[in-house]
């Protein structure tokens, strides 16, 4: 049998260069931690290949580029964050396919357009009376820290009007 990697936490060493793809590779692995340190690549599309990953931490590094859309293929995700880098271009809304996130952190990036229509189908983190943080003003929802982020207007208030909020 072979070693089954659950939990990869390399965080605040000031480790450099790039994210392997091979990592991609690691079936099992459910917690990667690869914060705090200075990455400057950027993000390794194979991440989104890790389909039993639940935390996966890249904030405080420097990636550049686009966030990953496969990182909506990521179900069962908890915890993304990605604050604090040199990210840029649109929000891929295929995140929001991930129907178990509580907290995702995008501030202070270079993120611009709208929030994702799809957003409203996270019924359960609702129910679950999780919060959501935009521009850092708490609404009950899931934690959503969007400042810093050049959005287009696109009718959230309806959406947070259609909501039920605990």
């Amino acid at each position: 049998t072979g070693v089954q990697t659950c939990a990869l936490p390399i965080c605040g060493t000031r480790m450099q260069g790039t994210i392997p793809p091979q990592l991609g590779l690691l079936p099992n692995l459910r917690e990667l931690y690869l914060e705090e340190n200075e990455l400057t690549c950027t993000i390794a599309t194979e991440l989104g290949m890790l389909f039993n990953l639940e935390n996966l931490l890249l904030d405080n590094n420097e990636f550049e580029g686009t966030i990953p859309s496969e990182f909506g293929l990521l179900t069962n995700l908890k915890r993304l964050k990605m604050h604090d880098n040199n990210l840029h271009g649109t929000f891929p809304s295929e995140i929001f396919n991930c129907v178990q996130l509580i907290d995702l952190y995008v501030y202070n990036n270079h993120l611009t357009g709208t929030i994702p229509r799809n957003i409203h189908h996270l019924q359960e983190a609702i129910n679950r009376k999780c919060t959501l943080c935009y521009c850092r003003v708490i609404i009950r929802l899931i934690h959503l820290i969007l400042s810093n982020w050049e959005l287009e207007y696109f009718c959230i208030h309806t959406f947070f009007t259609n909501t039920s909020f605990l």
